[in-house]
């Protein structure tokens, strides 16, 4: 594990890089905005905060329009709308 702040910040730079080689990431486009608007106002309706879970929208919303599963470590952080999002937990 890195101690030293610049050597941190060389190893996390060279992740990114070796991320960004591996794939293509899906945008976030006009589709992707609609979507997050429909789950964002889910979560509003059923008593959530969608402020507080923004990212974690904008992600859910990716992967509805794109119709691939969403992969978390944490199902929890989307039960408030488990049922308009595919869930599929990392095991």
């Amino acid at each position: 594990m890195a101690t030293d702040p610049d050597e941190w910040a060389a190893r996390r730079a060279q992740r990114l890089g070796v991320i960004e080689a591996t794939f293509d990431p899906l945008p976030v486009d006009s589709p992707v905005a609609r979507e997050w608007g429909r789950l964002a106002a889910a979560v509003a309706e059923r008593g959530g905060r969608p402020r507080r879970r923004a990212i974690d929208l904008v992600i859910a919303a990716t992967a509805n329009v794109h119709h691939v599963a969403l992969l978390t470590a944490d199902t929890a952080d989307l039960t408030i709308i488990d049922d308009l999002v595919k869930l599929q937990a990392l095991d």
